[in-house]
């Protein structure tokens, strides 16, 4: 799960009113990584695909 600091959108749900804000450092950086390709580790990229295997199998079902 994704810390709240990191969030775009920050909501504040302990006043009486519904309140929002925008974190304007992280969607500087959102729009800074946009179209950027990471690298993944080997092992996390392993994982990946060994998921998309079993997705495919229940499809195959």
């Amino acid at each position: 799960m994704r810390s709240p600091s990191l969030r775009v959108v920050r909501e504040d749900l302990k006043i009486k009113w519904f309140s929002n804000t925008i974190n304007n450092k992280v969607l500087a950086h959102a729009r800074l990584m946009d179209g950027k390709l990471l690298l993944l580790p080997t092992e996390v990229l392993e994982r990946y695909k060994s998921l998309t295997n079993i997705e495919q199998g229940f499809r195959l079902l």
